[in-house]
């Protein structure tokens, strides 16, 4: 009895130890799977980033693929714009060709009117002429604007412009042009004084040595004024001192330009520009309604002169 009872305890035991073995073993695992579930869980979660990711990278693919297909219709746009352009520009530059000849020949047909014209306006402006001694002189005052190569010689009418200009101009006295016909223009020393020449073919504008010689044959500065004016009060003022026109010369009192732009002394004076010797100056020669002299003044042309004069001409 005594070892059935020993053996029945002995059985506990054993069992007690197999019941407590196996759940060490129950809690081992258990925690191993929690571990594993872990594991998974976090391994779920960068999968699930990385697919985002994923599918973020495709969007952009996607996005960056339209943006390149755009950029090319544009580019294709531009490359039609240009072939269009260089078309239109080969085009235009034929035009362009065709269009410089046709200015090259208008230019050739402006420029040969221009010189008829000023052969024409010679014709008519140099109007008779008269011998004096040795010299043959225009009759009268000239009366152009056009230089001999047909460029223009501008009109000025605006005194501040006239008073502070350095290029050639031309003004009818006080702005009438119905004085022009009898006195002619009045022009300034830039226009006297330019290289494309004032005076009409086979003309020039007088020097100083020709002036004296001219005066020396009237027999001396104080009667040759007489001598070249109009006779009468037609045109001169009273008293016309002096005038006799025996030369035919005929000069008439057409006044002047101040060098600060105003009209002077029409039907009282007249005078015309000469070449002096002295190429800092300017040389104007001078008849007065009150004088039977024919006066000769210079004046520096430094600053430049302004003032207005006529013009006649002497024979080459």
């Amino acid at each position: 009895m005594k070892k059935t009872v020993l053996f029945f305890i002995l059985g506990i035991l054993i069992l007690g130890f197999s019941i407590s073995g196996c759940q060490k073993t129950v809690d081992t695992s258990a925690a191993d799977i929690t571990a594993l579930k872990e594991a998974v869980n976090a391994l779920q979660k960068r999968s699930d980033s990385l697919a985002a990711a994923l599918t973020n990278t495709n969007n952009n693919l996607s996005a960056l693929s339209k943006s390149i297909d755009s950029v090319k219709t544009q580019l294709a746009g531009i490359i039609v714009q240009i072939n269009q352009l260089t078309t239109t520009l080969n085009t235009v530059g034929a035009n362009i060709t065709s269009i410089n000849a046709q200015i090259a020949t208008l230019n050739q047909q402006y420029a040969d009117l221009l010189a008829k014209l000023n052969a024409i306006q010679s014709q008519l402006n140099g109007i008779p002429t008269i011998v004096i001694g040795t010299q043959t002189w225009t009759q009268k005052n000239l009366d152009i604007s056009l230089f001999r190569n047909g460029d223009l010689i501008p009109e000025i009418k605006d005194p501040t412009v006239w008073a502070s200009l350095s290029t050639p101009g031309w003004c009818y006295y006080n702005e009438d042009p119905a004085l022009d016909l009898t006195y002619g223009k009045i022009y300034n020393w830039a226009a006297v004084n330019d290289p494309r020449g004032i005076a009409p073919v086979g003309y020039h504008i007088p020097t100083d040595a020709e002036w004296n010689t001219l005066a020396t044959f009237l027999g001396g500065d104080s009667t040759a004024g007489g001598k070249l004016k109009e006779t009468g009060t037609v045109h001169w003022n009273s008293p016309n001192t002096g005038a006799t026109n025996t030369t035919n010369f005929t000069a008439l009192p057409a006044g002047s330009r101040s060098t600060v732009g105003p009209y002077n002394a029409l039907w009282n004076i007249t005078g015309w520009w000469s070449i002096p010797s002295n190429n800092s100056q300017v040389s104007v020669w001078l008849i007065w309604n009150t004088r039977a002299s024919l006066v000769h003044q210079n004046s520096p042309n430094s600053p430049i002169y302004t003032g207005g004069w006529s013009v006649r001409c002497v024979k080459d």
